[in-house]
């Protein structure tokens, strides 16, 4: 797997792999990292591309199975939490959107 490089201009390697994201949207993740305390996720992401697809699927499956849900009796409820997966302690993350929306 290609060592992802995350930088400010949108492109795409073969296999779907993104390498570089949109200034915009970097600001926005890394806001989004550093209001639950991941400073280092761009490190983190870099390491996966040591992982073998077997760990990584592992690591995609537990994160989904942990996952928190949320039950409602609204058609369609109100979005207001933005939620990262940490890949090296295994948890969620949540931070409300309203907050990292304004400081961006």
């Amino acid at each position: 797997m290609p060592e992802a490089v995350l930088c400010s201009s949108p492109e795409l390697e073969s296999g779907d792999t993104v390498r570089e994201l949109p200034g915009g949207l970097l600001r926005l993740v890394d806001e989004i990292h550093e209001q639950v305390g991941l400073f280092a996720w761009k490190e983190t992401a870099n390491t996966f591309s040591d992982w073998s697809e077997r760990d990584l699927r592992v690591l995609a499956h537990q994160a989904w199975r942990d996952a928190p849900t949320m039950e409602t009796a609204r058609a369609k409820p109100g979005f207001d939490q933005f939620a990262l997966y940490d890949p090296e302690f295994r948890q969620w993350h949540f931070v409300q959107a309203d907050e990292v929306i304004a400081s961006v």
